[in-house]
């Protein structure tokens, strides 16, 4: 009995971390030690990455909570959960792959964004390039600046172009 009080408090934790995030990733768990998860864990902590690591049964009654297909998710897997941008999940593992000299291609099941799932390479390639509001905004308060800067310099130029015509 008190094993499956533990299996339901795991499903409520994880339906909680799946229902608050954005975007979720699946990973495969194959020929990953635990020292290397751990890294994985310690750098995902840093970009407030929750990380779901559970066994087949519990997975499928979490997602089918959740209204999330499942697609051929067989033997254990890492799942990293973010409710604000997309793309870090993904980051966070591409890093943890070059620290650990592996390919992440090979360990990516599928990402779940936006009511869709994104398994290709063209597809996955999209979702890493996708910036979160804070560089957006920050990026497009530069280029503000840029453009008046510019217009100030042009403006400035054409007042001086002006007063030199007018002086001869």
């Amino acid at each position: 009995m008190k094993k499956n009080l533990n299996k339901k408090k795991i499903v409520l934790k994880n339906n909680v971390i799946i229902n608050n995030s954005i975007s979720i990733s699946f990973f495969k768990l194959d020929n990953i030690k635990s020292n290397q998860i751990n890294y994985l864990r310690k750098i995902s902590k840093k970009k407030s990455i929750k990380i779901i690591i559970c066994k087949n049964k519990l997975l499928d009654i979490i997602f089918k909570r959740n209204n999330i297909p499942l697609f051929n998710i067989k033997n254990n897997n890492i799942i990293l959960c973010h409710e604000e941008n997309p793309s870090i999940s993904l980051n966070i593992f591409k890093e943890f792959s070059k620290y650990n000299n592996i390919n992440y291609k090979d360990y990516l099941n599928f990402i779940y964004f936006d009511k869709k799932i994104y398994k290709t390479d063209e597809e996955i390639e999209y979702i890493s390039n996708i910036s979160d509001i804070k560089s957006l905004l920050i990026k497009f308060c530069i280029m503000l600046k840029n453009i008046s800067i510019i217009k100030l310099y042009n403006t400035l130029k054409l007042l001086k172009k002006n007063k030199k015509n007018d002086n001869k």
